[in-house]
């Protein structure tokens, strides 16, 4: 289970198979605005496709590599 401060209350109790295709404004944190803006310069329409995202992984790869993964 997704811990409960990572989510808004809307999907607290949601399964990760089904918050994989949620708006990233599932997220805590990400407004509906920020959703509309991350849409709108990226192409992404919900979390998975935040999680694939080639500057994510890459800025991901940059943070292990300085010694900084999971931080």
């Amino acid at each position: 289970m997704i811990s409960k401060e990572k989510l808004i209350k809307k999907y607290e109790d949601t399964p990760a198979r089904e918050l994989v295709k949620a708006s990233i404004s599932a997220l805590q944190g990400v407004s509906e605005a920020d959703a509309a803006k991350m849409k709108e310069a990226f192409g992404i329409d919900n979390i998975s496709e935040m999680a694939q995202l080639r500057f994510y992984k890459r800025a991901k790869a940059i943070k292990a590599l300085a010694g900084e993964d999971g931080k």
